[in-house]
């Protein structure tokens, strides 16, 4: 038998042509697999970034709204700035956060997790969207936050809440009275220029217009340390719908990580960030 080697090497040629697109195929294929493998694997994994590598002036501004005007579930507050932090501060647009990277930063199971997420929706504070890959599934959001071009609109109404909080792991440590009273406390706390004035060595004088001092001297004083808080324990309290009876272990939790110091004649120092 006569081989037509001609043929031969055309037919290899087409069968190594097939081959590499199938190759090529099966690539894009794995590509998409392992993308979303890392996806999941990555976050599953998540673990709070070292002490050295933590942005301690990063931040997003909390409306005071949240806490005076929603009415949100201990839960829900718990869950609000994990979300916030995860967001584009600039843009409102999607991101991509797991379930097991919320539970680790809240502190707060799954099942809890999963109806915090549902009371934010609720309320209209967060929107979330499904996306499917394949067998599996996963979820984006969006969340609803005073970002960067509606600062000026808005003044006076939020305080700044900085990522180093929950990026210690401090968020995750607090039970959910010491959550929200730690957030009734940056409502009602307020920046006080007498501490500026005593930190900064610069004497008091009748001719000091003291609101244009706050305005024009806010920005170089916004990684302050702290802020002043003279409401009653029982007016936070009820701000965020928590018994003010044994209020005490609460108290000491928020001083015991450093996010308040608490005098009994009526003044708290509220720290804007735990200690490193």
């Amino acid at each position: 038998m006569k081989i037509n080697w001609k043929e031969r090497v055309k037919g290899d040629v087409e069968r190594q042509i097939i081959k590499e697109a199938d190759r090529n195929t099966k690539t894009e294929h794995e590509r998409k697999r392992e993308f979303y493998k890392k996806l999941y694997s990555k976050i599953k994994k998540y673990e709070f970034p070292p002490k050295d590598k933590i942005n301690i002036n990063k931040h997003f501004f909390f409306p005071k709204s949240i806490i005076t005007e929603y009415n949100l579930s201990k839960r829900a507050l718990a869950v609000y700035p994990v979300m916030c932090l995860k967001a584009d501060f600039k843009v409102d647009t999607w991101f991509h956060i797991s379930l097991e990277e919320i539970v680790t930063k809240s502190g707060l199971s799954k099942n809890t997790v999963s109806k915090a997420l549902l009371d934010l929706k609720d309320k209209g504070l967060l929107t979330r969207e499904k996306r499917n890959a394949g067998k599996k599934h996963y979820y984006f959001y969006r969340v609803q936050f005073i970002r960067k071009d509606m600062i000026e609109e808005h003044s006076n109404q939020y305080f700044i809440f900085n990522q180093s909080i929950v990026d210690t792991g401090t968020w995750s440590d607090l039970n959910l009275r010491s959550k929200a009273l730690y957030l009734a406390f940056r409502v009602m706390a307020r920046f006080d220029i007498d501490t500026i004035f005593d930190k900064d060595e610069i004497q008091e004088a009748p001719w000091i217009d003291y609101d244009f001092y706050i305005k024009m001297n806010l920005a170089e004083h916004r990684y302050r340390d702290y802020d002043i808080c003279t409401a009653p324990i029982s007016l936070l309290c009820e701000l965020v719908g928590i018994n003010s009876s044994n209020i005490k272990p609460t108290i000491k939790q928020l001083e015991d990580y450093n996010l308040i110091k608490y005098y009994f004649y009526g003044c708290t120092e509220v720290y804007l960030r735990p200690k490193l």
